[in-house]
């Protein structure tokens, strides 16, 4: 029988759709019948150590051209002190219940302000949802679990000069038992997030929100559809729910957001450059 890679765990889904007017819409989709695909994956493709005993794959010296169409992604709680640092961080979802932090990358639609001509990333902090290409988690029986796929499609996907997954043994080689655990690591920050933004719901912390930029022509550009969260309302909490906050780490992760929308302003700086 084949030997896939199988990881109980709950899958959270969010996958990009079509924007209108810079419209951020994110919820994931990966069946392992094939229905549905991932953001940047076109042929995904269940990792199996009997198939793949002999597969190679060159991670090395592999670019982001995969993400050059990609205006926003998906980030992680754990991701936001360094995140904020470089991009705004709002909120967008299906509805109020599926929502997910998610990065800016962009000020028009299929545009990534972050991937030069060559490729290559220019910002020093790579968001984990682009990291973890071409590996990603499918989802199994209904959500109970998952296991690991690969995008055939990866440049570096069968190289010559790659590095094996398997080893002659046929058990997993150095190189994948880290992608195994960065995909493990990756889910379990993933529910933390969950916990994040159900708290916020709870609070009725969110708010629709708007960000209004200028491109080199001094054009107005609209960025709709996302949330972010009211000082407001975040002011008028008791003394208690703001300590429940603080201990639970949501405070912090809060302040991070909030700080993070005056990246706009560097959103705007890197369509100049470019241009």
């Amino acid at each position: 029988m084949s030997d896939y890679y199988y990881f109980v765990a709950r899958l959270i889904h969010h996958h990009k759709r079509g924007f209108e007017e810079l419209f951020l819409f994110f919820t994931e989709a990966f069946m392992t019948d094939g229905t549905n695909t991932v953001l940047f994956y076109q042929k995904p493709v269940l990792l199996d150590r009997a198939a793949h005993r002999n597969a190679k794959i060159k991670l090395r010296d592999a670019n982001f051209e995969f993400a050059r169409e990609t205006n926003s992604v998906p980030v992680t709680a754990l991701e936001f002190a360094r995140a904020a640092t470089e991009y705004p961080i709002v909120f967008a979802g299906p509805s109020m219940d599926r929502l997910m932090p998610v990065v800016v990358l962009g000020l028009r639609n299929n545009e990534n302000l972050f991937v030069d001509i060559t490729g290559k990333w220019v910002n020093s902090y790579i968001p984990a949802f682009i990291r973890r290409y071409p590996f990603v988690l499918a989802e199994r029986n209904n959500g109970q679990d998952f296991s690991v796929c690969i995008d055939t499609a990866f440049s570096g996907w069968e190289a010559p000069d790659g590095d094996p997954l398997f080893d002659e043994a046929g058990a997993e080689t150095p190189l994948l038992k880290n992608v195994l655990a960065f995909l493990g690591q990756y889910q379990g920050n993933i529910r933390q997030t969950q916990a994040l933004t159900g708290k916020l719901n709870e609070l009725n912390l969110l708010v629709g929100r708007e960000i209004r930029a200028r491109d080199t022509k001094n054009q107005p550009l609209a960025l709709r559809g996302f949330y972010a969260v009211d000082d407001g309302k975040l002011n008028a909490l008791s003394n208690e729910q703001i300590t429940e906050l603080y201990r639970s780490g949501f405070l912090g992760l809060i302040h991070a957001h909030l700080i993070s929308l005056g990246n706009v302003v560097k959103l705007e700086q890197q369509l100049r450059d470019r241009e």
